[in-house]
């Protein structure tokens, strides 16, 4: 058989749902009458070179493009730009809001790899994820094993590569499915049978139970390992894609021919079943589900759906018995069903015609609805209101929030079209995206680049306006301080789903500090996904002044320093323990005299509000402020309370009472009092200073000391966000100059380490000062 024959037939398999021949498939489904669809087909555009290209995901980006991620055998020819690495490699293509390719790129070593999933990453780059038996060659800098293993490749937003990383034992590890992390990091998932092996015999830590089983693997952002779980029963257990919830845990799903066994609780329904499984944050199990009928279901995608609970898609040969309360339509259908957070079933839905309906991706839209797709052989039939052109063609079906068939649509050439994954773009506007050996007939207008191409459908349906969908959400954007912030896909509404980029730029003299408000995070650019109605506010302050993290305070009693909990800026945050009074003084002497607010950023998992007492001075500005709950201790929120400061040195003081308190995170002091003509003078003569030297540069870290209070010696660190000369050196509170540190180069983004031997100083308050010609840090440290 030739290579195309060979490459067509393996994905023919896919409509095969019997143990032997599945190597990673699985869909969905639902039942009720609908009627014709009323969609069209806005553009189309096919992707190609002169072999074979599947597609296998697809995602919105942020600038309102799409990125198409799959696997090819192509040389360089047609859309493909670079020759293969080996016999099967990555390739992605990014293209622009109408279809138009922006560029491409081909990842891969001298063997066979193939890409499963891409995510967009919250620095705008991409992190690629699959399978590779490639030797260290090519694009691949490590091996961990001898056959299959996962494949992990971090790009930036231009395609080019940043780093690569291997996980796998010493037999077959296939990754599938991966999800960025609340802590910047990633969650891989796959399956495995390799033993505990690998590198230094740890890379896989756990060998499998029998035969296959959920491997997940959790790595930091650098793609070094975290840790690693393996799951499954004493049979074929397939995991099909990982998510984190709200939780900060993951839910993993997949489908099982296990019995009761292993981590495996539920018992077998039938042949194969869904299996779900949910974890903390730690990757350990909190609970599983089996879920299937009296055959066979293979579970193929599952989201978090905004009422915090779950919907599953696969593919089913079942009819009604077990789970399943719906009759089959055909051989295979999309079944589809909802769970609560808890993973209880509400509803099950099974959608198909007479023949073969396999699904492929489900999304939650706008209005709390589904927009469901995969592949379909089936005629006019069943929930089928359409036939297929020929051979396989898109089947698209859209529900409502209960599981109720709105309509549905079928879209193909003369040849094979089997779609991939399904995304609402808009109300009203959806991109379907996967792969086509058609030639431009029937709905395919774009011609054939070679055997199989990758082929993107935008389609648009009548529905009701953005303003009238529960689930259309608008974003508020403020700013406090001085600087601008970038939105890449400004809009009124946006449908579920939609991922923003915000880019927070200071004004110079000024510093991006963090946001607030329903993202109360560090990083910039912000990627956010629009789930629900967003404020954000973006703070900028200037250079060298107002944030004081907790942990660097003056006077810490009854707490701990910790960094336990995430999303915490700084080194850490200051933990007040419960059953115990607990003082927080920082001691500040650098601030202008005058009306200013007082915002302490805080986490409170407690479930009940703390009431702190804020003094300042010596003066009771609040009895007992309450501090709300942020309902986990990973998120973050501010109060906020007025004052007035004096000239020299401030105390400003949180005291709890008996019960304890929240985790603060940091102190941030805004000025209210109105400048004087002579300091905004000085303020503008500094900004246009900055302007003529680097535009907006500001400090990548801010200038921290290790130990403080200090003992004999410690250390300072910082880094800066590009090549600058700084000076580094220590005064009193007085302003005589202790100690000057030799003038030094620091690289962009390098940690930057000095030492001060603090021997020959005397016991007292002292101020380090940081300065570079984007501006000045000063930090208050302890001399013991």
């Amino acid at each position: 058989m030739n290579t195309t024959n060979t490459f067509r037939a393996n994905h023919k398999k896919r409509f095969s749902i019997k143990l032997s021949g599945i190597l990673f498939i699985a869909l969905l489904l639902f039942n009720i009458n609908a009627s014709s669809a009323q969609a069209r087909i806005n553009w189309d555009a096919a992707y190609g070179g002169s072999d074979n290209d599947l597609l296998q995901c697809q995602q919105q980006t942020s600038d309102g493009g799409y990125i198409l991620g799959g696997t090819s055998t192509s040389p360089a020819s047609g859309d493909k730009s670079k020759d293969s690495k080996g016999q099967e490699d990555f390739w992605i293509i990014k293209v622009d809001a109408s279809g138009k390719k922006q560029w491409d790129k081909t990842f891969g070593g001298s063997g066979k790899d193939f890409l499963q999933t891409v995510q967009q990453t919250l620095d705008g780059g991409y992190i690629l994820g699959g399978y590779s038996n490639s030797p260290v060659s090519g694009d691949k800098s490590d091996v961990a094993a001898a056959e299959y293993d996962f494949w992990v490749i971090k790009i930036n937003a231009s395609g080019k590569k940043q780093w690569d990383k291997t996980f796998g034992g010493k037999r077959n590890d296939f990754l599938i499915s991966i999800a960025l992390t609340s802590d910047k990091g990633y969650i891989l998932g796959g399956t495995s049978n390799s033993p505990a092996s690998g590198k230094l015999g740890m890379n896989k830590s756990i060998s499998s139970r029998k035969e296959k089983d959920y491997w997940i693997v959790k790595i930091n952002s650098r793609g070094q390992k975290e840790w690693d779980r393996t799951i499954g029963g004493s049979s074929f257990d397939y995991l099909r894609v990982v998510k984190q919830t709200r939780d900060k845990g993951f839910i993993i799903g997949g489908y099982s021919y296990s019995p009761s066994s292993g981590h495996k609780t539920g018992t077998n329904k039938g042949l194969g079943d869904y299996w779900i499984v949910k974890l903390n944050a730690f990757g350990l199990i909190e609970w599983n589900k089996t879920i299937g009928g009296r055959n066979e279901d293979l579970l193929e995608t599952l989201e978090v759906t905004k009422d915090g609970g779950y919907i599953l898609g696969g593919t089913s040969s079942s009819s009604v018995g077990g789970n399943k309360t719906q009759k089959s339509h055909g051989e295979t259908d999309y079944w589809l069903v909802k769970l609560d957070k808890t993973g209880t079933i509400i509803w099950d839905k099974t959608f198909g015609g007479s023949r073969k309906d396999n699904l492929r991706s489900v999304k939650q839209t706008s209005d709390g609805g589904y927009i469901v797709g995969g592949f379909s052989t089936s005629p006019v039939s069943g929930n089928k209101s359409e036939k297929s052109n020929k051979d396989i063609d898109f089947w698209v079906l859209k529900l409502n929030a209960a599981g109720s068939l709105l309509w549905d649509k079928t879209i193909g050439g003369n040849q094979e079209d089997g779609l991939q994954t399904v995304q609402q773009v808009r109300p009203g506007e959806y991109v379907l995206g996967g792969y086509s050996l058609s030639s431009a007939t029937e709905d395919k207008t774009a011609s054939s680049k070679g055997n199989y191409d990758y082929w993107l459908v935008n389609i648009s349906v009548n529905e009701e306006s953005a303003s009238n969908y529960s689930g259309a959400y608008t974003l508020n954007v403020k700013t406090d301080g001085n600087g601008t912030v970038v939105n890449s896909n400004p809009a009124d509404y946006y449908p579920s789903g939609s991922v923003v980029s915000l880019k927070a730029k200071p004004a110079p003299g000024y510093k991006f500090t963090g946001w607030s408000g329903d993202v109360n995070v560090f990083q910039n650019p912000l990627t956010i996904t629009i789930n629900s109605n967003k404020k954000v506010k973006a703070i900028f302050d200037p250079i060298g002044q107002n944030v004081y993290e907790a942990e660097n305070a003056f006077f810490i009693k009854g707490a701990l320093v910790q960094n336990e909990h995430r999303d915490y800026r700084g080194k850490g945050y200051v933990d007040i323990k419960s059953k115990s009074y607990a003082i927080i003084s920082w001691l500040l002497a650098d601030q202008k005299p005058g009306d200013c607010e007082l915002t302490f950023r805080y986490s409170n998992g407690s479930g009940t509000a703390y009431p702190l007492k804020i003094i300042v001075n010596g003066e009771i500005i609040a009895e007992a402020k309450s501090f709300k709950t942020t309902e986990t201790w990973s998120t973050w929120s501010d109060v906020t309370v007025k004052a007035k400061l004096r000239p020299g040195l401030n105390e400003i003081r949180l005291k709890s009472g008996e019960k304890g308190g929240p985790n603060i995170d940091y102190l941030r002091i805004k000025n209210l009092t109105t400048s004087t003509g002579t300091e905004i003078a000085a303020a503008n003569s500094v900004a246009n200073q900055s302007e003529k030297l680097a535009g907006t540069i500001s400090f990548a870290s801010e200038l921290l000391i290790y130990p403080n209070p200090v003992p004999q010696s410690a250390t300072l660190t910082f880094a800066l966000k590009q090549d600058e000369a700084y000076e580094l050196s220590i005064h009193n509170l007085d302003g005589t100059l202790v100690q000057a540190f030799p003038p030094g180069l620091a690289q962009a983004n390098q940690e930057v380490r000095v030492t001060w031997n603090a021997n020959s100083v005397k016991s007292g308050i002292y101020l380090a000062k940081l300065k570079t010609k984007s501006g000045v840090q000063n930090l208050r440290l302890i001399k013991n």
